[in-house]
């Protein structure tokens, strides 16, 4: 009801778990490594935390990101007590109930993937349950775990793991991790988060709605969503652009049944606070002679900022210098190090240098696929169309070259204006192939082993008979047509790996970072 009002192109705060509205707040963001390291190593991982506050979120997350060198099973408990656990972790991995779990670990293991068994609301398995998941854990290798297993559940889990028959199972937990409630200012990144990801461009929330819901829901992100799902119900039917205290205040007595008086005591609680921090500096100046430092914490979640109007008209300049398709393959080449011909056909003269274009007509999020910087093309209503070079994407951000120029914009910014045709170019390989097969001469084989080693993180060696089972692993990784020939489209991809020193979007550019390196050497 209120999307269309407040102009969003999905509701943002829906309750179901999605992973795409995930905030990744600091605690979240260390839930997730210690996941991702049980994964990567095998063994047991609890993860805890009080309801709503993101743990079956998470597991959804991993789910959605696991690679083809993953196989996850999922389970929500209380888990069926006419089945064996072992039969319903088979129905989860789409086994026969009677299939030998262990044969099915070795072969998956064999195949150099790892199988994974997430059990969501934990907390309700029975101490017989928890029992045979142990058992699970002795299938292994002399060097490691073939099932890792992940419990989500609420602290009701903690105090039955420390049943006095639930020992081993204790012993054999390898990372433990308990989630707790945002902070105050996690809430305001939350909730700004969720707004962009439903294409806000504007502030909605007041600063004290803001601190109204930090108290309200105690920061449970759950608790959150509810709040801020009915103040943008109340604010669309009171025709209001704002939302403030007052609409916090109404949702919670409505959604929690609390009625928040936090405004007169924090003042209250602040006078005190300031009082004491006075008298505890005075004293700490005459005594020792230093004061306290404050923390400073940053929230990295972009923020609205009103138009600078010296900077607008820069902008404008900029844009009215960058007209033209030809400037911008200058600074591209620049990117890759090589210095502009003025030819007319830019793509022809870079093969020379072992570089090839490639015309893209997808959409932004194709175009960080490939992850190269390429010249496109925007468009704005108010000012015309501009070619500019999109050299790096990174943390909803992008950063755009013309004009001799650097400059920094949003990612909501920028798909808008974004046209769907972009050039970049690529590193071909060694021997100026375009395609490469498990049938190609073994240059090329030696070419692609190492590369296809970083991208499927799974060693790959240089025989023709793996080659083309990797190169169908990495195209399913890409969801790129699965057929054995590692043609334009999984080479460009492929050339680009981490240890290649090239430009990408995710990553520096490499001749930049060497003309500042020179700049250092001849400066006095």
């Amino acid at each position: 009801m209120y999307q269309d009002f407040f102009s969003l192109n999905a509701a943002p705060f829906t309750l179901s778990p999605d992973p795409g509205y995930l905030y990744l707040s600091p605690a979240h963001r260390e839930a997730l490594n210690q996941m991702h390291s049980t994964l990567a190593s095998g063994g047991l991982m609890t993860l805890l935390g009080t309801p709503g506050t993101g743990k079956t979120t998470l597991g959804r997350h991993v789910c959605l990101h696991a690679g083809v060198e993953t196989e996850i099973a999922w389970l929500i408990a209380p888990l069926s007590e006419k089945h064996t656990l072992a039969e319903q972790v088979c129905r989860a991995f789409h086994l026969p109930d009677n299939a030998r779990l262990d044969a099915f670990l070795i072969h998956t293991w064999q195949e150099r993937k790892q199988a994974v068994l997430i059990i969501d609301e934990a907390q309700h398995l029975s101490v017989a349950q928890l029992e045979a998941l142990c058992a699970l854990t002795n299938i292994e290798t002399d060097d490691r775990k073939l099932l890792a297993i992940i419990l989500l559940g609420q602290p009701a889990l903690d105090d039955t793991l420390r049943h006095q028959s639930l020992a081993q199972v204790r012993q054999r937990i390898t990372a433990r991790y308990y989630l707790r409630p945002l902070a105050v200012e996690d809430v305001d990144a939350a909730v700004r988060f969720r707004l962009q990801k439903a294409g806000c461009l504007h502030p909605i929330f007041s600063r004290s709605a803001i601190a109204a819901i930090a108290r309200i829901s105690r920061g449970v992100p759950r608790v959150i969503n509810q709040l801020c799902d009915r103040m943008l119900s109340e604010a669309a039917l009171q025709r209001c652009w704002k939302i403030t205290a007052s609409h916090a205040r109404a949702a919670g007595h409505q959604v929690c049944g609390r009625v928040d008086t936090g405004g007169v005591f924090a003042i209250l609680f602040f006078v005190l606070i300031c009082t004491m921090l006075a008298a505890a500096s005075g004293l700490a100046w005459h005594k020792w002679g230093w004061l306290p430092t404050p923390e400073v914490k940053t929230v990295t979640v972009p923020v609205f900022v009103a138009p600078d109007k010296k900077v607008e008209a820069q902008f404008t300049a900029a844009v009215n210098n960058a007209r033209g398709q030809q400037a911008a393959f200058a600074l591209l080449l620049a990117a890759w190090g090589y210095e502009s011909a003025e030819d007319d056909a830019p793509c022809d003269a870079v093969q020379s240098a072992g570089l090839k274009c490639y015309r893209s007509f997808a959409d932004l999020d194709r175009l960080v696929g490939l992850n190269y910087p390429a010249v496109v093309q925007l468009k704005d209503h108010a000012i015309g169309s501009w070619f500019a070079v999109l050299s790096h994407v990174g943390s909803g951000k992008a950063s755009l070259l013309f004009d001799n120029q650097e400059w920094e914009v949003s990612l909501d910014w920028l798909r808008p204006r974004l046209q769907k045709d972009a050039t970049l170019l690529w590193r071909l390989p060694d021997s100026g192939v375009q395609r490469v097969t498990a049938g190609s001469p073994e240059e090329d084989i030696q070419w692609i082993a190492p590369r296809l080693t970083t991208a499927l993180k799974m060693p790959v060696p240089a025989k023709r008979a793996k080659i083309d089972v990797a190169i169908r692993a990495y195209q399913a990784q890409q969801h790129l047509p699965v057929d054995g020939i590692a043609g334009e489209q999984t080479l460009i991809r492929l050339s680009n790996q981490p240890d290649q020193s090239l430009p990408t979007l995710d990553g520096t550019i490499p001749a930049r970072e060497s003309e500042a390196d020179r700049a250092q050497e001849v400066a006095p």
